[in-house]
Order: C-alpha cells, then sequence, then structure tokens
C-alpha cells in the first residue's frame, strides 16, 4: 500500500481466508491521508471513514456526497443544539521546535520577523534542553503563541518545545484572536469565554479533510461546501 492511498486488506495471517466476511473496520486500511493526523479533530475523521466505508460497499459517489452532507449538517444541529461533545470538535497539535524570541528573529528567521513578530511574544524556552527554533510559522505555531500570551497562568504553564495541546477554531473572545481562528489550549476551561466557530471548524476540519477523497473521483472540497450565490456588479448591469 503506497502512502496517501485508502484500501481494503485482501489477506492477513490472523484472518485467515474468510477476509472478505470481516467487518469492514477490519479490512480497512487508510495509509497517509488527513484523517490520520492528530490536527483533524474526531468529527473530520469520523466523517473520512464512514465516507471510505460507503465507497467500499460500491454506493455511488453521489450518494457517499449526500451521507456526508447530512452528516456536517448534523453536526451542525448539535452544536447549536448544545447536545455535541466538545472535544469531538478539538484538534491535537506538538510544538517539535520553538518559536524564536524577540531579540534573535531577525537573525533566526527574518520572514517571521517582519510578517509575524507579535508572536515571538509567545516564545518560551524555560523548560527546554536542546533550542531548536522554527524558521517560519503555521497557523498551530501561532495559537500556541497565542496561548503563551494570553492564557498561561500558575495552572498552566506557557507551550514549549515537544509539548502537545488542544487546538480549535473561535470567533469571540475576551482577547484578541489570531487572524486564522485557531486558538491553543491544555484544558478546555481556559477557553470558556471564548465562542467557537463551528463554520470554521466544520470548513477547516472536516470538508478541507475531505479533499484527498474527492479528488481520487475528480472532484474536490467545494462540492460539499454550502455557498451563498454572490453577484458581482455586472450581474446588475443590463445588457448593451
Amino acid at each position: 500500500m503506497c502512502k496517501k492511498d485508502d484500501g481494503r486488506y485482501i489477506w492477513r495471517p490472523d484472518t485467515g481466508t474468510n477476509i472478505i466476511n470481516a467487518d469492514i473496520d477490519l479490512r480497512l486500511k487508510v495509509t497517509g491521508l488527513k484523517m490520520i493526523q492528530r490536527k483533524t479533530p474526531l468529527i473530520g475523521k469520523k466523517a473520512e471513514k464512514l465516507a471510505l466505508i460507503d465507497i467500499f460497499n460500491d454506493k455511488p459517489i453521489l450518494e457517499v456526497l449526500e451521507t456526508f452532507k447530512q452528516l456536517v449538517n448534523q453536526i451542525r444541529e448539535d452544536f447549536h443544539a448544545g447536545t455535541i461533545e466538545l472535544e469531538s470538535l478539538f484538534g491535537r497539535a506538538s510544538m517539535r521546535k520553538s518559536i524564536p524570541k524577540p531579540n534573535n528573529v531577525q537573525r533566526i528567521a527574518p520572514g517571521i520577523a517582519k510578517k509575524h513578530f507579535h508572536y515571538t511574544f509567545g516564545s518560551s524556552t524555560e523548560g527546554v534542553s536542546k533550542i531548536v527554533y522554527l524558521t517560519a510559522l503555521q497557523d498551530f505555531h501561532k495559537a500556541a503563541a497565542w496561548h503563551n500570551i494570553n492564557l498561561v497562568s500558575d495552572n498552566y504553564p506557557p507551550i514549549e518545545q515537544d509539548d502537545s495541546f488542544y487546538t480549535v477554531y473561535v470567533k469571540n473572545g475576551p482577547t484578541w484572536i489570531p487572524s486564522t481562528g485557531m486558538i491553543a489550549f491544555q484544558e478546555v476551561e481556559q477557553i470558556a469565554e471564548y465562542e467557537i466557530d463551528i463554520e470554521k471548524v466544520l470548513e477547516k476540519g472536516i470538508i478541507a479533510s475531505m479533499d484527498s477523497i474527492l479528488k481520487a473521483f475528480n472532484y474536490d472540497k467545494t462540492i460539499v461546501e454550502d455557498r451563498e450565490i454572490r453577484f458581482k456588479v455586472e450581474d446588475y448591469l443590463e445588457p448593451i
């Protein structure tokens, strides 16, 4: 099985010759898709797995997509009804390297110094024995820096190199929020005053993660996105 493939086991020593009769969860193998990445929330992993199961059961792709859309709508409804498990909306990330500090960022990472200097104030290396600095910041790096600037307390120390943490998308709260909408935290009580952006969670955590599967069928994520009809100025002009 090549990386970035998905497929079914034909045979494994512990399944004998009756593999076709085994439950599909035992036959399903996924390698390289975003669903296996820690940063994908549980709802995204579930959606991808259900889609793959439908595909392997020979359901037409348009039927698979319709089921996927229904799942997305159900998640949205459950969120607004207050019946969804919040943990299922969270991703996980790890800091493999340290964010440069304000006094060394220009030398180490000019790109960060130019575009994202304010995140260097969230750099923390006190507990790091062998510091390796980042030269570019991804969204979860910015989220970790934001945490260190806004959420650190006696109970919650800074996020440092080799630490793991939760991420989620929010849109309102008592502090500034990264432009990406992604914030980091260690325990959910830290973000009690922030409003989760469910539409961003659905977009980034489920719809975007389906792109790898859809491309195999000559589709992309736009087919499952709910888009408003947008008009340009020319749409209002009468033909000459």
